[in-house]
């Protein structure tokens, strides 16, 4: 294995909204899905919406066990934050990109909690509303 880990294709800064914000707060992941959610991010390229880099990349980039990023990627595949992985390539949901998807009219899963069960009924409520939001602000 290698160290040599890929640049960002961009020094452009990455812009979430306020309101993918809130529901990336509301989604259940750990903390190491979180680290790579953000490499991700920082690994994306803005045209596309792909992040172009392995788990080997990712392992070396955040220092982790292979399988706690392998852990990571299932996560964030569950809940629909990673909309699409290949080999050495990640589609990110076009809400984290600004809208940027790889193909113009892909399917796209609704980002979701792993365990929305386990939520007060007010947390529950308020996640429904910024699912909401942001589907109406993307439609």
């Amino acid at each position: 294995m290698t160290d040599y880990v890929p640049e960002p294709p961009s020094s452009e800064p990455v812009v979430l909204s306020r309101e993918v914000l809130d529901v990336l707060a509301m989604v259940d992941l750990s903390p190491s899905a979180y680290r790579v959610l953000l490499e991700l991010l920082a690994h994306h390229d803005p045209e596309t919406g792909v992040a172009r880099v392995s788990q080997n990349d990712l392992v070396s980039l955040l220092g982790s066990p292979k399988q706690t990023v392998n852990n990571a990627v299932q996560q964030l595949r569950a809940v629909g934050i990673i909309v699409r992985a290949e080999y050495r390539a990640y589609t990110l949901h076009p809400a984290l990109t600004g809208g940027a998807t790889p193909e113009p009219l892909m399917d796209v899963p609704m980002i979701a909690s792993l365990n929305p069960e386990k939520f007060s009924e007010a947390r529950r409520a308020r996640y429904a509303r910024q699912l909401a939001n942001l589907t109406h602000r993307s439609a």
